[in-house]
C-alpha cells in the first residue's frame, strides 16, 4: 500500500490515474531532495574531516604524518594501535580516526584499562545480568554493546589482566558478547582501537600481554610522536591552547616561547597546556613573563644543601646571589648545562633562560 511504501522511505505517492504534470514536479521534488542529502553528507564529512584532524596540532613533518596515517586508518575497518608517551594525544587520534570514517554518527566509547578493578572488567565491558554477583541489582550493558555499530577504544590495553585478555580475544573473534551472570549472546558490530604507551613486543615477551590478542588488536599500528621530537610545533600548540580559552596568541611572546622550546616535555602535550594554564594563573590577564613558566617546568634531582649560606653583615642582593651560584655551578660542570640543570635541579630549558638573565655566556 501508499502507506507502507511511505514507511519503507518512499518520498510520495501518485493515486491514479495521475496527472503527467504532476508527475513531472513531484520526481523533480525527489531528484532535488536527493542531490540535497548527498551534499549534506558530502559537507558533513568534509567537517567531520577538519575538526578530528584539526584536534592533532601542529605543522611539523611529523604531525602530518601521523595526519595521514589517521586519514588512511579512517579509511578501513581494521583494528588500529595507537602508540605512544603519556600525554601525547593517544586518545585524539583515535577519535579522529572515528569521526573520519563510516562509524561516525555512532558512538565512540572510550575505556581506561587500567582504571578497571580486576574483578570488575567483565562486567564493564561485556555487561552483567541482575543477580549476577551480591549488588547486581539491575541488567547493565557493557562497553561493547554501548559501542555497537560504532568505536571503542581500549586505553592502556597492556594493562589488563590476562585473564579478561582471553575473554576479549574470544569477544573479537566471535563478534557476540555474553554478559556476566547471562546464558545468551548478543552480536556486536564494534571496531576496536587500542593504545599503550609501552613497547609491545617487550610486553609480549614479559607475558603482559597475550601474543593472540596482540596480532589480533595490532593490525594497523599509529606511533605518536613524544614532544621533543617535533619542538617547532610547540607555537602551535600554545596558539591552540590559548584559542580554546578565547584569548589572543600574542599573550605568550617570543621569550616564552623559546624557553618552552629549550625544555623536554617529559609530560608531553599535557605537560605544555599544564604549564601554560599555570602561567595564565599567574600573569593575571597581562602578557606572560617567562618567569611565569620556568619554574613550573618539571626539574631533575634537586642540589643538596650542605647549610645555610652566609650571609655578610652589610647584606647581599638575591640578583647577586643567584648569579654567583649560577655561574660556581657552571665553573664546576665544566660549562655543562645539562649537568648544571640537574645539580640545580631544574630543567635546562629553565638553566638557560636564568643565565640569559644574568648575563652569563649560553
Amino acid at each position: 500500500t501508499a502507506v507502507e511504501a511511505m514507511k519503507q522511505g518512499a518520498y510520495d505517492y501518485l493515486a491514479k490515474p495521475f496527472d503527467n504534470d504532476k508527475f513531472r514536479i513531484l520526481v523533480a521534488n525527489a531528484l532535488r531532495l536527493r542531490a540535497l542529502a548527498r551534499e549534506n553528507r558530502r559537507l558533513r564529512r568534509q567537517v567531520d574531516e577538519r575538526v578530528g584532524l584539526a584536534a592533532i596540532a601542529g605543522r611539523s613533518v611529523a604531525v602530518e604524518r601521523v595526519r595521514e596515517q589517521v586519514r588512511l586508518a579512517s579509511r578501513s575497518d581494521a583494528a588500529v594501535m595507537v602508540l605512544g608517551e603519556t600525554g601525547t594525544g593517544k586518545e585524539l587520534a583515535a577519535r579522529a580516526i572515528h569521526a573520519l570514517g563510516p562509524r561516525a554518527e555512532h558512538r565512540f566509547v572510550a575505556v581506561n584499562c587500567g582504571a578497571l578493578p580486576e574483578n570488575l572488567v567483565e562486567s564493564e565491558l561485556f555487561g552483567l545480568r541482575r543477580g549476577a554477583f551480591t549488588g547486581a541489582h539491575a541488567d547493565r550493558d557493557g562497553r561493547f554493546v554501548e559501542a555497537d555499530a560504532g568505536t571503542l577504544f581500549l586505553d592502556e590495553i597492556t594493562e589488563m589482566q590476562p585473564e579478561a585478555q582471553v575473554k576479549l580475544l574470544r569477544v573479537l573473534e566471535s563478534g557476540e558478547v555474553r554478559p556476566l551472570g547471562g546464558t545468551a549472546a548478543r552480536r556486536v558490530d564494534v571496531r576496536v582501537i587500542s593504545a599503550s604507551n609501552r613497547n609491545l613486543e617487550d610486553c609480549v615477551r614479559e607475558g603482559r600481554l597475550r601474543e593472540d590478542l596482540y596480532y589480533r588488536l595490532n593490525v594497523f599500528s599509529l606511533r605518536i610522536p613524544p614532544l621533543r621530537e617535533r619542538r617547532e610545533d610547540i607555537p602551535v600548540l600554545v596558539e591552540h591552547f590559548l584559542g580554546r580559552r578565547g584569548l589572543p596568541p600574542e599573550l605568550v611572546g617570543p621569550d616564552v616561547l623559546e624557553l618552552l622550546a629549550g625544555h623536554d616535555f617529559p609530560g608531553n602535550i599535557r605537560e605544555l597546556e599544564n604549564v601554560i594554564e599555570s602561567g595564565l594563573i599567574l600573569s593575571q590577564g597581562r602578557p606572560l613573563a617567562a618567569d611565569d613558566v620556568a619554574d613550573r617546568l618539571i626539574p631533575g634531582e634537586p642540589v643538596r644543601s650542605c647549610g645555610p649560606p652566609l650571609i655578610p653583615d652589610e647584606g647581599v642582593s638575591l640578583h647577586e646571589v643567584e648569579r654567583n651560584y649560577l655561574a660556581e655551578v657552571l665553573a664546576k660542570t665544566g660549562g655543562n648545562q645539562s649537568r648544571a640543570a640537574r645539580l640545580l635541579g631544574i630543567s635546562r630549558a629553565t638553566l638557560i633562560y636564568r643565565m640569559k638573565k644574568h648575563g652569563l655566556d649560553a
